[in-house]
């Protein structure tokens, strides 16, 4: 049996949603994508819940504006990823594997 840390599972469903989302740049998804989409949509769901994260969210809503905006100054209590990745890549039995190959710091957007 092979074994990965879930947060690569996240991480590749998250850019699967991506890449669906910016079509026009990686074209339109076929129908067993569609399918992942689904699974990756409901496994993030379930991680949402099971972490169930606890950090406060400020919003900003004047006079009780229905166009409510979110103020993104939140600070979540994180593990450093960078120390996670090398930790996992350095036990990594999966050379080669692009699900493996996650790039820290790189954009995720489409054109910008």
């Amino acid at each position: 049996h092979l074994v990965s840390l879930q947060v690569y599972h996240y991480l590749h469903c998250i850019n699967a949603l991506r890449r669906a989302a910016y079509q026009h740049v990686y074209g339109a998804p076929t129908k067993e994508h569609l399918n992942h989409l689904d699974h990756c949509i409901d496994m993030l769901r379930q991680a949402a819940q099971c972490q169930s994260d606890l950090t406060p969210m400020l919003y900003f809503n004047p006079e009780n504006d229905p166009n409510t905006m979110l103020i993104k100054s939140h600070q979540h209590s994180c593990r450093r990823f960078d120390l996670v990745n090398e930790w996992a890549m350095a036990r990594s039995q999966c050379k080669g594997n692009t699900t493996c190959a996650i790039e820290v710091g790189k954009q995720v957007g489409g054109e910008m």
